[in-house]
């Protein structure tokens, strides 16, 4: 109660402004933190494997899953990374092939630990120990593409021996690794004393050591102003669990616990007041997906009494994912995200229910079953943690609700704008278009661009992005097309002349503005472009009349008289361009049954239209849109050195 007080009291004397309150610490300073930490052997927040009656109360068809998944596994044989195999990324740039050897490890040994402590028959542990050694066998818990993130993205064919390597996977593996000693110690130690030793001498060694002497970790925030990404929190929220359950020394604990607070407090510090994340829907999930498990286990750790769900900030970072839902398991995909996303349910219905927003609790609900009701344990998916947080945290996931569908959101802060004809209802259009700049993180160069769904079902799309190489965070990045401004929707090339990457190109004079019945952005996009494309100004209109149709409206005036000016729209659907003046996008069944959607699009005579056909060969692109994408592209030769550009969408009859 004390505690409470405190924090009540330091709120009112800032006359509860929580917008100068941007820090975890300026509202539960050290002390009262340090007041509130349980002792180690205090905290319980799950029943570890020998409190058989809780473990018991697990509804059936989780215990029936986990199990008969951990049967599958039952002669997984733990095949080591070979170095050839680990060399691959440095060499040829592939990160896929290692990554499903690293993953599987992960995903087969936290089945292992869920399977045992629901069942309780120790028939699995034998596994598990296997699993442990395996992992604390490694040279290194970093996934080769993270090599160079130490080494100023110099990439080493195998890991160093002298360098300590920190990065998001590695971190899972300390949690997963931890959680796995805190519920099985008493029986591993049954078996062996060496095991539960080895775990706590490894996390200490690679993880916990490393992160407590040192400060330079580039995702930390305390050197420079790196701008700060998902690592942050998906670290920070490992490092706590880790301290959590292996730091013995209360004192240790105790600075651990401090300095991932203070790290957090960076991150969020340069988060944007209106919770918009740059990083996509899918990278969502990662950043303040992994925010919001970090404040759930430090609320727990302090048995409730800090507590920050209330701050507005936390609940605009909540709130984004239902904001950007478009329908089912299609997201406003700009930025690094893929076409189809899926971030965890639990997490969006419990980081609703400690914002108390009834709209994320239910996307998480209604996510968690169009998804069938299941929590993968897949490293680079949904962890150990929340599995957990399904079992004992927020069983009530399982009531059903409709998605929330709001009819319309302007995040000012990273410009992007979202509306659809009515809310609650997928039918009809849903139109995204954003502003911003193009060193965004996880950047595409994608300023004006948009994207359009008819009755929730994709017509005008962003690709999205393919599996990582080694390009694609290195200075070649903006070498793949899917980064490239002339594969994002209608954004110009004048004589070949695309978008750059940087922070200086931007929009300017963004504008959003609400009616009735009508929603519109506009802004100059001129700024996005270098200066050899001679664009003197790009005003750029998206307007959407609510059950009329969706208007783009460009002015444009030049420098110099081009000799070409290319605009492209990309497309999964079918498209009939044999009448210039009404283009006709027709549904096509593209992966798994799914079909995209279907749209008319009319436009002035200006055009020579042409289309493309763009085959994919990457599986997580194809993964989506099936075999290809269309590109419809928009030739004026000899245009004039100004001029006014319209295209118009709209619904076909029925």
């Amino acid at each position: 109660m004390k505690i409470l007080w405190n924090a009540i009291k330091i709120l009112s004397e800032k006359n509860q402004n929580f917008n100068s309150l941007r820090m975890i610490l300026e509202i539960y300073p050290e002390n009262i933190l340090k007041e509130a930490l349980l002792p180690v052997e205090k905290w319980k927040p799950y029943p570890v494997w020998e409190e058989r009656k809780r473990w018991e109360k697990i509804p059936e068809i989780y215990k029936n899953y986990y199990i008969k998944k951990a049967e599958k596994n039952s002669g997984f044989e733990w095949i080591p990374v070979r170095a050839t195999k680990f060399m691959e990324f440095a060499k040829i740039g592939n990160r896929v092939e290692c990554q499903k050897i690293i993953f599987k490890r992960r995903e087969v040994l936290s089945d292992f630990v869920i399977a045992e402590c629901l069942e309780g028959k120790g028939r699995f542990l034998n596994q598990i120990i296997d699993g442990i050694w395996a992992i604390c066998e490694e040279s290194t818990w970093c996934i080769p593409a993270h090599l160079g993130r130490i080494n100023n993205w110099r990439y080493k064919e195998l890991p160093d021996i002298d360098e300590t390597c920190i990065d998001i996977f590695g971190s899972e593996t300390a949690s997963l690794l931890s959680w796995t000693k805190y519920f099985l110690e008493n029986k591993l130690n049954e078996i062996s004393p060496f095991i539960v030793k080895r775990i706590e001498y490894e996390i200490k060694k690679r993880f916990l050591n490393p992160l407590l002497k040192r400060n330079d970790f580039w995702w930390m925030g305390f050197s420079g102003n790196k701008i700060l990404s998902n690592w942050n929190p998906w670290i920070n929220s490992n490092w706590l669990i880790s301290a959590l359950i292996i730091e013995k020394s209360n004192r240790k604990r105790l600075e651990s616990i401090l300095k991932c607070v203070r790290s957090v407090d960076n991150y969020l510090n340069q988060y944007p007041e209106d919770g918009g994340c740059d990083e996509g829907p899918f990278y969502w999930n990662v950043s303040p997906g992994k925010l919001f498990i970090f404040l759930e286990i430090l609320r727990s750790a302090t048995e409730n009494k800090i507590d920050i769900f209330e701050h507005p900030k936390i609940k605009e970072m909540g709130k984004f994912i239902y904001r950007v839902h478009i329908y089912k398991n299609y997201f406003v995909n700009f930025a690094d995200s893929p076409g189809i996303v899926r971030p965890s349910p639990i997490v969006i219905f419990g980081y609703g229910k400690r914002i108390k927003d009834t709209k994320m609790q239910e996307l998480g609900s209604y996510l968690f079953g169009i998804n069938s009701g299941k929590i993968s344990g897949k490293l680079n998916e949904n962890s150990l943690t929340s599995i957990l947080l399904l079992f004992f945290n927020f069983p009530e996931i399982q009531k059903k609700y409709s998605p929330p569908l709001i009819h319309n959101f302007w995040f000012k802060n990273i410009q992007v704008m979202i509306a659809r004809e009515k809310e609650k209802s997928w039918r009809g259009l849903f139109l995204a278009a954003k502003g911003g700049h193009n060193e965004e993180r996880h950047n595409h160069n994608d300023v004006g661009s948009f994207l359009i769904y008819n009755d929730g079902k994709p017509v005008i799309v962003d690709p999205g992005v393919g599996e990582y190489i080694a390009r694609t965070f290195s200075p070649e990045r903006y070498s793949i097309w899917t980064m490239q401004s002339s594969y994002h929707n209608l954004l110009p090339s004048v004589d070949g002349i695309g978008q750059m990457a940087g922070r200086k190109f931007k929009a300017k004079k963004v504008k959003c503005e609400k009616g009735e019945n009508s929603i519109k952005l506009v802004m100059d996009i001129s700024s996005a472009y270098p200066p050899e494309a001679n664009i003197k100004r790009w005003e750029r209109k998206i307007e959407f009349v609510y059950h009329k149709g969706i208007e783009i409206k460009d002015t444009y005036e030049l420098v110099k008289k081009p000799r070409k000016i290319l605009l492209p729209l990309i497309t999964p659907c079918r498209v009939d361009i044999k009448n210039p003046d009404k283009i006709i996008f027709k549904p096509r069944i593209m992966k798994s049954g799914r079909s995209s959607g279907s749209l008319i699009l009319k436009v002035d005579g200006k055009f020579k239209i042409r289309k493309e056909r763009i085959y994919l060969e990457d599986p997580r692109l194809k993964m989506v849109w099936g075999d290809y994408l269309t590109r419809v592209l928009f030739l004026i030769e000899n245009p004039e050195i100004s001029g006014t550009l319209m295209f118009n969408f709209y619904k076909p009859e029925k």
